[in-house]
């Protein structure tokens, strides 16, 4: 139901319930990496900023590195200055932050 837009290159939204433990995560990844592979961008929000860690390093192992950055309200000045300056240099595939 979720890929289908995504290979039609629609615009939808989509809300995943369920309980920690019951794969929510991993349908995201697997999204994520469907969209990376159209060339696309993702942006991945969480609910609460306490949750980006966690978030970060599964995303870390599947994907490079380089090419996520953090975005919420505790970020430092100059991670947020920096953070900007890749995403103007189109150096972001990923962008993790908290709703």
């Amino acid at each position: 139901t979720i890929l289908s837009p995504i290979l039609k290159r629609e615009s939808k939204l989509f809300l995943l319930h369920g309980v920690t433990g019951s794969g929510k995560t991993e349908v995201y990844i697997r999204l994520i990496q469907e969209a990376l592979n159209q060339g696309k961008n993702v942006i991945y929000l969480v609910p609460e900023i306490y949750l980006v860690p966690q978030i970060y390093q599964r995303l870390i192992d599947r994907f490079d590195s380089d090419s996520i950055i953090i975005w919420h309200s505790s970020i430092t000045k100059q991670d947020r200055v920096s953070n900007f300056e890749r995403l103007l240099n189109n150096e972001v595939r990923i962008i993790l932050g908290a709703r």
